[in-house]
């Protein structure tokens, strides 16, 4: 009897599939079809034909169409290429944007159905909770769960990165729990986050393999860092992506205040005076002052605001100006 393969099980949506088609007749024509629905429960779909193999076998990633909605060997051909069905309305939402996404397959060969499978596409992976907040004034959505473990030890020293591109993790400078961070933990001090980046910050060939190529961008760039931020190494990462800067000639301005901490991208002229803050089964050192963060915040601002007027200003065009970086305290 033929049959349709769909790994893995229960994907994520950035998951690629691999779809795969067996005991069927060798050197025969197959039709596949796909259907699914979108959030609102607008149904979409997809088709393309292939010829079997001497095994009568069809492996989407390697096999060509013959006809369909797709070109070309694609695993993921017949997900992209799914369109609206003819007049099909705009649905009311009801199936909501976090259950998963239900896509079907269905094998046909001279007209007739020979087999189907459908696989569960995870909107939420499995280990990720949402938690509705209202308290405090406070409203919105927690959302945890970035991998395997659930005391903050586990979970910051879980190698998981925090994009993916298509099912494949982009390069990443790895977390590791250091003996301070464990101590901080034990002794149930405030933890400086930063102390997990410290190991792989000391590997240039590390740094060297996750950096994000600046240098490509079209436009000027604007850093801000401060000296004192305990959640991550913000000067020494920005100093990297300076360097690259200035070797590409890319016009940018490195603004870095030395005494202010973490918590300095609020809007200023608000209270400034929380320098803990709350984490997973810890509290967060958030580093520097309240005066040093309050005057961070206030002219990291105006800089800001001035930046985008001098460099989105219709005549400036592409014209950026090559200036070299510039650092205050």
């Amino acid at each position: 009897m033929a049959r349709i393969t769909i790994g893995p099980d229960r994907p994520t949506l950035d998951a690629e599939l691999q779809i795969r088609l067996a005991d069927l007749p060798a050197r025969q024509a197959v039709t596949v079809r796909s259907r699914a629905a979108d959030g609102s429960g607008r149904p979409f779909a997809a088709a393309a034909t292939f010829e079997t193999d001497s095994a009568g076998e069809v492996d989407l990633a390697a096999a060509m169409p013959t006809a369909g909605t797709h070109a070309g060997a694609d695993p993921m051909g017949l997900v992209w290429s799914m369109a609206p069905a003819p007049d099909a309305p705009r649905g009311d939402a009801a199936t909501g944007i976090l259950p998963p996404s239900r896509l079907t397959l269905t094998a046909e060969v001279k007209g007739a159905t020979v087999a189907t499978a459908t696989v569960d596409r995870l909107r939420l992976p499995e280990d990720v909770t949402r938690t509705e907040v209202r308290e405090q004034g406070l409203v919105g959505t927690l959302t945890q769960g970035i991998g395997p473990g659930r005391t903050f030890e586990e979970i910051v020293g879980t190698p998981v990165p925090s994009w993916t591109w298509r099912g494949k993790p982009l390069p990443y400078l790895r977390n590791r729990p250091t003996p301070e961070l464990r101590r901080q933990i034990a002794a149930g001090e405030p933890v400086a986050l930063g102390l997990v980046f410290e190991p792989g910050m000391a590997d240039p060939a590390e740094v060297d393999a996750c950096a994000i190529p600046v240098e490509r961008m079209r436009g000027a760039a604007l850093l801000i860092s401060s000296g004192q931020d305990r959640m991550w190494p913000c000067g020494p990462m920005s100093e990297v992506a300076t360097r690259r800067l200035t070797a590409a000639g890319v016009a940018h301005e490195h603004l870095h205040f030395a005494e202010a901490g973490h918590p300095i991208a609020p809007p200023p002229y608000g209270p400034a005076t929380e320098l803990v803050s709350p984490g997973p089964g810890v509290a967060f050192d958030m580093g520097g002052t309240p005066a040093a963060n309050a005057t961070a915040r206030a002219a990291g601002w105006r800089r800001v605001i001035e930046f985008l007027s001098e460099h989105l200003e219709p005549s400036a065009g592409l014209a950026w100006r090559r200036s070299p970086p510039s650092r205050a305290s």
